[in-house]
């Protein structure tokens, strides 16, 4: 599968499936394809552009579970969007990111 079939099945499926589980940087594209899809979907008919993203990596995934990924909307003005996002392997918390995107 090459890079762009891996996001726009993370965007589709809001996870990553077990195999690929394990390797942080999979897990960190994905909720940034997550943040990046959910804030182009707040604001359908303008462009947005990334400001600022910040990853934390909470803990390693648990073997042999998928990745599923939340957002939410933070906050929303006229010019920016705010958004926040969790990865959960099972209950657990491995990765929490938040984003800053410009709209225009």
């Amino acid at each position: 599968m090459n890079f762009t079939d891996f996001v726009t099945s993370v965007i589709e499926q809001k996870q990553i499936d077990a195999g690929q589980s394990q390797d942080a940087a999979l897990i960190a594209a994905g909720m940034r394809a997550i943040l990046d899809d959910e804030a182009k979907a707040l604001q359908p008919d303008q462009s947005v552009a990334l400001v600022s993203v910040t990853f934390d990596q909470l803990n390693s995934a648990e073997p042999d579970q998928p990745v599923r990924f939340e957002t939410r909307l933070d906050r929303k003005t006229r010019t920016l969007v705010f958004l926040s996002g969790t990865a959960l392997s099972g209950d657990l918390g491995v990765l929490k990111a938040t984003a800053i995107y410009r709209i225009s």
